[in-house]
Order: structure tokens, then sequence, then C-alpha cells
């Protein structure tokens, strides 16, 4: 199951790191966060963002690995 960790740095910064993710279904985790914060308010801006080698794997090599 993929996990959304999120880590507040001393200077305010947030770093946000998916683990376990396939695909870009981490992209669309993270943008449903950033709405979620704005909806409350809360102005996100999105520095820098990288992709895990994961990101570039298709669901169905995933599922055929984890067999």
């Amino acid at each position: 199951m993929p996990v959304t960790r999120i880590l507040i740095t001393n200077d305010g910064k947030i770093v946000v790191e998916g683990i376990g993710y396939v695909g870009d279904q981490c992209l669309i985790d993270l943008q449903k966060l950033k709405n979620a914060l704005q909806s409350l308010g809360i102005d996100v801006d999105i520095e820098m963002q990288q992709k895990k080698p994961e990101a570039y794997m298709s669901t169905e090599v995933a599922v055929h690995e984890n067999q």
C-alpha cells in the first residue's frame, strides 16, 4: 500500500515523499494533498519535484514483480 511521508523542516519547508507508489499515482495524490491544503487557505508552491525510479514503472510490471 502506498504511503505519503510528510516532513516539516525547522525552517518551515515541507518535504513530501511517496513510498510504494508506481507510475504517476504519486503525482495524482500529491495534487490532491496540494488541493486540500489550498482549500484550507494554505498557499502551496512546489520548488522541486523529483521522480523515483518506481515512477517510470507501469502498474503491470509492478504486479508481475510482486508475484
